[in-house]
């Protein structure tokens, strides 16, 4: 980066016995000086690429009109388009929740509205498949607005004009919709599982040595199953006698089982904890 005057912005200067001097102004610099001009230059030029790197910010919205699903659709970048996307969805809801008495109408105007947040948003989760966090989190927030959606009620009037509500579930998933979210949470959640695993290779051996052992105990207590059904439906003495051998064979499978869940709950929190680390940019619903 070459030495600019800050008088006159003339990047022209010869070197008179050890000072820099400006041709265009005649303003002189010692070395320290214009290290000084040039380094504050440098960072104010790292400050505007880094700025100009980022992707532009989704508008501010003051209430659900200013939600629009063309802005929505122009954001570049998941993490903006869920954020703007949530965002508008939190204003439809709260002005649904402050309507005293909402209507069926009503409710199917935001069970529209719904539908168009939930295409959006799976349109979001779509444009960087490779980012299996980000994806987990904005399916997530799919998720969420179909359970709120879902809970909404809406009022009537009688004949004598008393108002009566109707939790009427509001379904707002297109056909294999929600089977969609789920597979999709399970796919990516496939990569995130696979990266732990492989970062922790004691815990496979030993849930591969658990489950070999689950086996061995569940193939044993069949064994005596078919021997409890063997004896003679009055033979209730060794039934009983049956029944016995089975109780440690029972009471080993539950701790076997109960360890597997441990290590299979040390993956899901890993998971958890990942997804609640990105949260912290994020609008995640809840």
């Amino acid at each position: 980066m070459s030495l600019t005057c800050e008088l006159c912005g003339s990047t022209d200067f010869v070197k008179d016995q050890g000072v820099f001097v400006c041709r265009g102004c005649g303003c002189k610099y010692t070395l320290e000086e214009a290290r000084d001009v040039m380094a504050q230059a440098a960072e104010a030029e790292a400050a505007s690429q880094a700025h100009a790197a980022q992707p532009p910010q989704p508008p501010a919205m003051d209430s659900a009109v200013d939600f629009s699903p063309q802005i929505a659709n122009g954001l570049q970048g998941a993490q903006a388009a869920n954020n703007y996307i949530c965002q508008g969805w939190r204003l439809l809801l709260d002005d649904y929740k402050r309507l005293e008495h909402p209507t069926k109408q009503q409710q199917d105007d935001l069970g529209r509205w719904a539908r168009e947040v939930l295409v959006l948003l799976e349109n979001a989760a779509r444009l960087d498949p490779e980012n299996h966090l980000q994806a987990l989190l904005i399916l997530g927030n799919c998720k969420t607005i179909a359970d709120q959606a879902h809970q909404t009620e809406y009022y009537d009037k009688d004949s004598e004009g008393k108002w009566h509500r109707h939790s009427f579930a509001l379904d707002v998933k297109t056909p294999g919709q929600a089977a969609s979210w789920e597979d999709l949470i399970r796919f990516h959640k496939g990569f995130l599982r696979e990266r732990y695993l492989n970062n922790h290779p004691d815990e496979v051996d030993e849930r591969a040595a658990l489950v070999a052992q689950r086996e061995t105990l569940e193939a044993q207590l069949a064994e005596l199953k078919d021997e409890k059904r063997s004896k003679g439906f009055f033979n209730f003495a060794e039934k009983r006698e049956v029944k016995d051998r089975m109780k440690p064979y029972k009471e080993e499978l539950s701790q076997v089982n109960r360890q597997i869940s441990e290590l299979d709950g040390k993956v899901e929190a890993y998971i958890k904890q990942r997804v609640a680390e990105l949260a912290s940019g994020y609008v995640k619903l809840s």
